[in-house]
């Protein structure tokens, strides 16, 4: 399954990134990132918060500065956390488009995987996508969710498919996206079996001299399935800050939406 997962992983994201194991860690970035309101990006490490300051030393220093919190857009802790202070204006651009991208998220189409196989143009993979969508954007704080037909037209506008997509970097996927986090998700479902169920019911009743009565029984039959949601987040300097995986409880084909759930609650930009 995981050898599986890779494989496809790679083809969807290009052979510049290598796949992590499905699992709740990842690699941790070095520092701890400071986006200032007027674009500029700091990076070091946050020693103290208060609620007029931040103490902040740069890479290799050790001089710590007071920075002001009503200076600070948003900060991207080294454990992937993202905690927002204010609005990040618009400013010069970067070599990144930092700013441009500021607090926007794009949940891109599903890879599906039915036993064993790509299901390429599949219903599943855009259902999955807006599935997604219908659980986070309310649960985003100040991150914008992309509506998922506008981020499937904008990779069909740039004549993004499956059989190319390897050919851009994820910085220039955010860039075509405009945003500053993308999703990249699989969905697996295996079928794993059947289960038959049996019923019965009935009465009986007594006379003088006989006994007599009625019995009524049914079997049915359910077939049983494997659901697993795969999901990577990756900022627009292409660094993976979120990975996990997750196969559901349940055993029926439509489990996936369950599962999406349990991970959305666990990415680093979700609200209660």
């Amino acid at each position: 399954m995981k050898k599986l997962f890779s494989l496809l992983f790679i083809l969807f994201i290009g052979n510049s990134f290598s796949q992590t194991e499905s699992s709740s860690t990842r690699p941790l970035p070095k520092v701890d990132r400071i986006i200032m309101t007027n674009g500029e990006i700091r990076e070091g490490k946050i020693t103290a918060i208060s609620e007029s300051n931040i103490d902040f030393t740069f890479i290799g220093e050790s001089l710590v500065y007071h920075i002001p919190t009503k200076n600070i857009g948003k900060i991207e802790f080294s454990s992937g956390r993202i905690q927002q202070f204010n609005t990040i204006k618009a400013g010069k651009k970067s070599d990144n488009s930092m700013v441009n991208h500021a607090n926007k998220v794009a949940i891109l189409p599903f890879i599906y995987v039915k036993d064993g196989t790509q299901r390429k143009n599949d219903i599943m993979e855009q259902n999955a996508q807006k599935e997604m969508y219908r659980v986070l954007v309310d649960h985003a704080g100040p991150m914008v969710i992309q509506d998922p037909m506008n981020t499937v037209s904008l990779l069909r506008k740039a004549n993004i498919t499956d059989a190319n997509i390897n050919t851009f970097s994820i910085p220039e996927l955010a860039n075509i996206l405009g945003v500053e986090y993308l999703i990249f998700s699989v969905l697996t479902v295996n079928r794993k079996g059947t289960t038959s169920y049996s019923t019965g019911y009935g009465s009986t009743h007594y006379g003088n001299r006989n006994a007599y009565g009625y019995h009524t029984s049914s079997t049915s039959t359910q077939t049983d399935y494997q659901t697993t949601v795969d999901v990577n987040i990756y900022n627009d300097h292409g660094e993976n800050i979120f990975t996990k995986s997750k196969t559901s409880f349940f055993a029926s084909e439509d489990a996936y939406p369950y599962t999406i759930m349990y991970l959305v609650k666990r990415m680093p930009f979700y609200t209660k």
